[in-house]
């Protein structure tokens, strides 16, 4: 990583990787020390599909990640599904409280705001 950054000239702060949850249970000690050294250099982490599979909120504490995409799966019904936004709503305090950023992906515009009360300090992407 510290060739490809110096090769291209990006400053590792414009650079997010994305993780998988895949990627997350593998040996996770090797992991974790693998995106602790990406930190160092500066790179941001963040961690795709959050709520699906086996995420866990334990993630959220052991992994250095800057940001938490919350799967479209929770938030494309927020507006008509209580039990989506109480997921959602609990991830949100959940992250922020870490001071990770959150990414609500698939939420639909048409539908109105969202009506968490975090929804103010996370970014909510619509889809059509």
């Amino acid at each position: 990583m510290r060739r490809v950054l110096a090769d291209t000239g990006l400053p590792p702060r414009h650079l997010t990787l994305e993780l998988t949850e895949s990627l997350l249970l593998e040996d996770t000690e090797a992991v974790v020390d693998l995106l602790r050294q990406l930190k160092e250099l500066g790179v941001s982490l963040s961690l795709d599909d959050f709520g699906t599979g086996y995420s866990s909120l334990s993630y959220l504490k052991r992994f250095p990640v800057d940001t938490v995409k919350i799967d479209r799966s929770f938030v494309s019904e927020l507006s008509t599904n209580v039990d989506d936004e109480s997921i959602v709503t609990a991830i949100i305090a959940t992250a922020h409280s870490l001071a990770i950023r959150v990414v609500a992906e698939g939420w639909k515009a048409k539908a109105g705001s969202p009506r968490s009360s975090n929804a103010n300090a996370t970014r909510f992407r619509a889809t059509s």
